[in-house]
Parts: C-alpha cells; structure tokens; sequence
C-alpha cells in the first residue's frame, strides 16, 4: 500500500558529518565517483548499487556551466560557499509509491520535481533508488538565486516553515493525481493519522448527508491507529523489525476490518429505512387514490358546472402533490438516524482518549496492554531475582570453597577437583 515519507533537510558544513559535503551527498545519491576541488578528498560510492536514474534538472535561465553534471554544479556550490557553517544545498527523501511500475514513478517524481523547485528557480540534483523493492528517489536543490553568471543571493524563502508545508502538500497532491491516473483507488496525505482523523470527524458534523456521514465516520475508525514504523534497508531483513512490521500490519488488517463493517451495516439499515418510506409516500400512489375518488364523483353527479370545479380541484392537486419534494417524508426518520449517529461518535469519544503527545487511543485496549505489560515486568523482575539469588548462592559457595582451600593449603581448583572426586562426580 503506498505510503507517505517526506523527509526534509540540509546539506550543511556545520554538521560535520562525512555529508557535510555536497560533492559527497551527490556522489552517494548518484553512486559515483567525485573529487570535492576545495578539499581534494575524493568519493566513490560506484560499488554501492540500487541507482535506477539519476539527471539534473534547471529553470531555462541556469546558465549550462551548472548544469552540465552534478559534479560541475556541486564544486561550483562549494566555491561559491565561504562559510565554515554554509547551507550548501536542501536535501529530500521521497517515498514513491510502489503502485506504480518504474517509469510512472519516474514520471511522477520528475513532474513533482519541476511544479515544486524548478518553477521557482532552484538546480536539481535527482535520483530514484531500489525501484523493485522500496522505491525512493533522493533529490538536492541549490540554495541561491539564479543569475546569467552562476549564483546569486540566498533565498530565504525556501528555508521558511511555511514552505516545507507547501512541499508536502504539493508531493500528496501530484502523487495522487498520478495513482488515479494509472488506475488507483488509493490516495496518500501529508497529514499524520490524528490531524487526518479529525478532519474527518469535522466533516462528520458539518455534512447533513446521512450516506456521507457514515463513510466519513467509517473513516475515522480506519484512522484510529498508532503509524507504523519506519525501518530502515539495512534492519529490513533482521527478524525482529520484520516481527513488528507483521504485528503492525495485523492491526491495521483488523480496524480496517472494523470500519468496513460498521459502513456497511449502516448504510443497508439507511437504504431499507428510505426503501420503505419511498413505498408508503410515493406521490403518484397519493395522486391516484385522490384523482379515483374525484372521478367517481363526477360519474354520480349530472351537474357540468359542479364537474368543472371538481376537475379543476384534481389538476390543482396534482400540481400541489407532484411539486411534493420525496425526501420531505423522509425528514423525521433521517433525524432519528442523525441522533443514532451521534449517539455513535458519543460511545467513540467515551471509549478513546487523547494523550499529553496527541495520539488518540482506545482506553480497554490501552488498559490491556498496561495489564500485559505489568505481567510481563512482574515475570522479568522475578526471573531477575531468581537470577540474582543463585548469583549470590554460587558466589557463597565459591567463597567457602577459596576459605576451606586455603585453610588446607591447597589451589580451589584442586580442592574443587577433590571434593567432586569425594561426592563421586
């Protein structure tokens, strides 16, 4: 299932780690060999693997001795930097959905790339990573302004908050735009599980729509779940990470199973209730009955003058009757389903919980796991102690060994050996 991973950061010489460097963030994410030109220090990350693509991409005014190869561009960087602590380039780590087959992934993150840095005048730098199993691309983006000689003034614009947000509301929006167009009918947010789980439940209580209340409660229940982990390429294969992803998935599979239940089951009870007020005040069977019982009248009565007022009071009923909205006879059994279902997000409220962090959780089954947890720490501290007691008793016995040896002027390992001879051992 495709999922939502957005990282944002810098490429800093104040890090003082091996990336410091910009020559060396881009020889890693390009799996090649660069000499950074201020330092000398060469890096080689060919052996490395996973590169599916790799290019530059820049606005039509970047002057090409930028953007003839991510070695050119970067030692430029480094140059143009005279700060010990410089920003020398931001730095994404992008998720990509594996959905998609490798060319609609690189169709989509090329076509994000350009909406989000390249319309407004930044040089990028892009990769796409293991393509068959997790799908990632790595993309660095220059920090200056753009002018017909190389770099120009820092834009500080693309270190506000307010941008990162852009960002990443632009990736949720082009990526799934992209999954709808190769036929999927999935999306992804840049929202976490709790901002998404409470818009939901707003949209819940300003709809008057009985159906889409339903679904976005259903919703709701679907997002009532603590995020899974993020686990890294190296830790992917070790047993235990793969335990817990399992575990994870279980939970998931489980309220998933939860909200799809409780959808369908309220939306047939509201179909059958509006089937059955549709059958008792259909307006045509009201019409029918009412223009019969006029018409047998007229058949009794002799009078034209008496004929023509009845026949002019059915058509004024059949205006009045046909004008008649359907879903007015509706209203009384929508409201009592509207209170059901604020009876229902009441139980939800009671039953969950919101924490100092955030995190909404379940209050029975956060208790059970406290009441697991407890058993699990009674068990490990008497395990523990039952380790310490023999610990304790071993070290006596070898104590009184050491003594009984050198009261007999022997080694305790001879007097050990002795007394396993004696016992028969």
């Amino acid at each position: 299932m495709a999922i939502y991973y957005f990282d944002v950061s810098n490429v800093s010489r104040s890090s003082g780690k091996k990336s410091a460097s910009s020559v060396a963030a881009s020889a890693y994410q390009n799996r090649a060999r660069y000499t950074d030109e201020q330092t000398g220090t060469t890096y080689d990350y060919t052996k490395k693997g996973g590169l599916y693509y790799s290019g530059i991409l820049a606005p039509e005014n970047a002057p090409e001795s930028l953007t003839a190869s991510p070695l050119t561009l970067w030692n430029t960087v480094e140059a143009t930097e005279k700060r010990k602590d410089a920003r020398l380039a931001k730095d994404f780590k992008i998720s990509l959905p594996i959905e998609l087959s490798p060319e609609q992934n690189k169709a989509l993150i090329l076509d994000f790339a350009k909406q989000a840095f390249v319309s407004k005048g930044m040089i990028v730098d892009l990769a796409i990573h293991d393509i068959d199993t997790q799908p990632h691309s790595h993309i660095k983006t220059t920090t200056r302004e753009l002018t017909p000689e190389g770099f120009g003034g820092k834009v500080r614009e693309w270190d506000k908050k307010e941008t990162t947000l852009y960002w990443r509301e632009l990736w949720a929006k082009v990526a799934n735009e992209h999954l709808l167009k190769a036929g999927h009918d999935i999306t992804i947010s840049h929202l976490t599980l709790k901002e998404q789980m409470k818009e939901a439940l707003e949209e819940m209580d300003k709809t008057t729509d009985l159906e889409e209340k339903i679904k976005l409660a259903s919703k709701a229940i679907e997002l009532d779940r603590p995020a899974m982990k993020t686990i890294s390429k190296k830790d992917w294969g070790d047993p235990k990470f793969q335990a817990i992803r399992k575990q994870e998935q279980e939970a998931k599979k489980q309220i998933l199973k939860k909200a799809k239940n409780f959808r369908i089951k309220n939306t047939r009870e509201l179909r059958e209730i509006q089937k059955e007020l549709d059958k008792k005040f259909r307006p045509s069977k009201i019409y029918k009955s009412i223009s019969e019982a006029i018409r047998n009248l007229n058949n009794k009565i002799t009078d034209s003058k008496i004929n023509n007022i009845l026949n002019d009071k059915l058509d004024k009923l059949t205006k009045a009757i046909i004008s008649i909205p359907e879903n007015r006879k509706i209203k009384r059994e929508k409201k009592i389903r509207e209170k059901e279902l604020e009876e229902e997000k009441r139980i939800f409220r009671e039953t969950h919980k919101m924490d100092e962090f955030g995190n909404i959780y379940n209050i029975e089954d956060d208790k059970k796991w406290n009441e697991e947890n407890n058993k699990l720490i009674k068990q490990q501290t008497a395990s523990n102690k039952e380790k310490a007691e023999e610990e304790r008793e071993r070290k006596k016995l070898e104590d009184e060994a050491n003594r009984l040896a050198e009261k007999n002027n022997i080694s305790p390992n001879d007097f050990k050996q002795k007394k396993k001879k004696n016992l028969g051992i």
